[in-house]
């Protein structure tokens, strides 16, 4: 029995060329040794599939046989499956083994080499670039697939602001609130752009809010209390005054952030006033003031305020 190992050459630019069955197997009696049979193509002659071909030992030295085998030429590019597109919490691993991995088939046989590269898409709301990953078959004849993948970045996830410290008072609301945003400070997850606003309730017990929002919409608040109140004490405003049995009242409206104190005189002409302590903190509401020891004729009496 004689065989013969063949192979091929002159194949068109990608082609392999596979044989089936190789070695050729020549079952004339002939006990010569082995041979390698060379075939010679011209590139472009074969295109694809297969082509039978016969092939003729002319090396054994007690004369020529002859056997056919097929000639197997793949131009067929592999079948490629790319993972689904993925989308990813900002932070986490983009490698293949948390995205996906592509799979191949081909038509013939031999390993099919699998590959990829990335190419950076436009930041979405996140403030992270997304990623077009190309997926590449190569089969054993060179000829190759490609897929895309479209992996993006999405934020469900809040900022996380800290409180910082403001003062206890300030002259306006607009004041108070532009402290309140300075002294916030706040992380995320995605490196998206953060925005800050605030809010406030009250003016002698203000409440202010800050809120810290992400690009996506997810935001996360702290809060801050403070008092609103004039630098520059108004002029009281005083109502009502009331002289009973050793006592005199009067009603001042008082505004947050001052002291009000009832003082007196017994006479004009004395040289100090003196407070009746102790002083009434202002809220913007109005207060009486009371002295319970006017036991003379007559008295004077001033709102003074801080």
């Amino acid at each position: 029995m004689f065989t013969a190992a063949l192979t091929v050459s002159g194949l068109p630019t990608g082609a392999i060329g596979l044989f089936s069955p190789n070695p050729v197997i020549f079952n004339p009696a002939d006990n010569s040794t082995n041979s390698t049979l060379t075939i010679t193509t011209t590139a472009g002659i074969i295109v694809g599939g297969s082509t039978i071909f016969t092939v003729t030992a002319t090396n054994p030295p007690n004369g020529g046989v002859t056997g056919t085998g097929t000639l197997l030429v793949d131009t067929t590019p592999p079948t490629i499956t790319c993972p689904p597109d993925k989308e990813l919490q900002c932070g986490a691993s983009t490698a293949p083994a948390n995205t996906g991995t592509a799979t191949a088939t081909d038509n013939c046989i031999g390993t099919i080499a699998i590959s990829f590269t990335d190419a950076a898409t436009a930041a979405n709301c996140t403030g992270q670039a997304g990623i077009d990953r190309t997926w590449k078959a190569t089969d054993v004849a060179g000829n190759i697939a490609t897929c895309v993948q479209h992996i993006t970045f999405v934020d469900t996830s809040p900022p996380v602001p800290t409180a910082g410290t403001i003062a206890a008072c300030y002259p306006t609301r607009a004041a108070a609130e532009a402290a309140a945003i300075a002294a916030t400070t706040a992380t995320d997850n995605c490196p998206g752009a953060l925005s800050t606003t605030a809010s406030t309730v009250g003016d002698c017990s203000a409440v202010i809010t800050v809120t810290v929002a992400d690009g996506c919409g997810n935001s996360a608040a702290v809060t801050y209390h403070t008092r609103i109140c004039d630098v520059v004490a108004p002029a009281p405003q005083l109502f009502s005054p009331v002289r009973g049995n050793n006592t005199f009242q009067v009603s001042v409206a008082t505004v947050c952030g001052h002291t009000y104190f009832l003082e007196f005189k017994d006479a004009l002409t004395d040289g100090t006033w003196t407070p009746i302590l102790p002083g009434t903190a202002g809220d913007d509401t109005v207060k009486t003031l009371v002295d319970t020891s006017a036991t003379g004729s007559e008295r004077f009496y001033r709102v003074r305020v801080e």
